[in-house]
């Protein structure tokens, strides 16, 4: 029986925020961008066609940007620093006349990311 108890250190607020991605492939900087499905202050969901080969344990700097007229819904305005791969949800291959679906990637943010304020 569920009773919807929360396990999670951090509440979840379903919001679709961009999001700016950089890491460390093959010797490269890549730069992604993908969108968030849900946030909390402990990490984030991702949706995403990018981000391809990341991996769990992978660590990803990123940037989240929360527009103006979502600030009543979350306390900060950016988020930046790093974050650690916790899952990858690849998606089920395309069917005829299809387009490719988003796979999911949930990030853990690191304990000295960065949380920016709005100055009121």
């Amino acid at each position: 029986m569920d009773y919807g108890f929360e396990r999670r250190k951090h509440r979840r607020m379903n919001l679709l925020l961009s999001v700016e991605g950089r890491r460390r492939e093959d010797g490269w900087e890549v730069f992604e961008r993908a969108t968030t499905s849900d946030i909390s202050l402990g990490g984030v969901s991702l949706k995403t066609s990018g981000f391809q080969g990341v991996r769990v344990d992978d660590v990803i700097s990123v940037s989240v940007s929360v527009p103006r007229q979502l600030a009543d819904k979350f306390p900060f305005s950016r988020i930046a620093g790093k974050a650690r791969v916790v899952r990858v949800e690849e998606p089920p291959p395309p069917q005829k006349d299809e387009v490719s679906a988003e796979r999911g990637i949930a990030l853990e943010f690191a304990p000295d990311m960065v949380f920016l304020a709005r100055a009121i």
